[in-house]
């Protein structure tokens, strides 16, 4: 989880404003036997912004946060 922490932290200054920041591996096989964390550090991310998470509706496993302008 850290690792995807970090990564989202990296990223968010680097996106524009009405820019999506969006990632993979939404509930995948290692994220759900909780090696990645992929899904629990979106969701605090989303959630210190107070943002909603644009979740797969799908197997692709895709997830994104827009950032408001």
């Amino acid at each position: 989880r850290e690792s995807v922490e970090r990564s989202l932290g990296l990223w968010w200054p680097k996106i524009r404003n009405g820019g999506w920041l969006a990632g993979h591996d939404w509930q995948g096989k290692l994220d759900r036997q909780g090696i990645w964390g992929v899904r629990e550090a979106v969701e605090a991310f989303a959630k210190e912004r107070d943002l909603p998470v644009d979740e797969p509706t799908d197997r692709s496993l895709v997830w994104g946060i827009k950032k408001p302008f």
